[in-house]
């Protein structure tokens, strides 16, 4: 995970690891004061990399680019969590910004954003308001795939979510 060596011990002391997409986005938040920032080295999140992050903290936060390439990241990098167990948090940004653009821009929104961070099930269920009619279906299958993985660990918690996705 690229800036853990420096954010490890902050991650630590807040049990708390805010993952981005880049290194850019690293470097920028951890300028302006975010010390728990990490993003994966390569293309996309591993397995490993979700493990090392969940042994670390108990709260993890995705934050993407604001476009539809960062909320298939986001899609995603919490289906690898949630199939280890993790649930994950889910910062929505603005379309075309980015954690690099709006830390330079703007920090206060940037903090406001982090603040505002939604747990999984609320942020899929948001995103199935917010999708098209005809990519409804294909939408609401993936966020089901991506879910699944608590229906083991808390049936009546995947239930209730699915009711809940299903109705919007």
């Amino acid at each position: 995970l690229f800036g853990f060596n420096h954010s490890r011990d902050e991650i630590l002391k807040r049990r708390e690891i805010i993952i981005v997409e880049g290194y850019f986005d690293v470097i920028s938040l951890y300028g302006c004061g975010i010390r728990n920032v990490v993003a994966p080295m390569g293309t996309s999140l591993t397995k490993e990399q979700a493990k090392t992050a969940g042994r670390y903290a108990d709260k993890v936060i995705l934050m993407f680019d604001g476009d539809s390439a960062g909320r298939k990241a986001t899609l995603r990098a919490s289906s690898i969590f949630s199939e280890i167990g993790i649930e994950t948090w889910v910062v929505s940004l603005p379309q075309g910004e980015d954690p690099d653009s709006l830390a330079r821009k703007n920090r206060k929104e940037l903090l406001n954003q982090i603040e505002q961070a939604l747990p999984l099930s609320e942020w899929l269920i948001r995103e199935a308001k917010k999708t098209p009619d005809e990519e409804k279906t294909e939408f609401l299958k993936t966020a089901i795939s991506v879910y699944s993985p608590p229906k083991e660990h808390d049936p009546f918690k995947f239930k209730k979510f699915t009711s809940r996705l299903v109705a919007e």
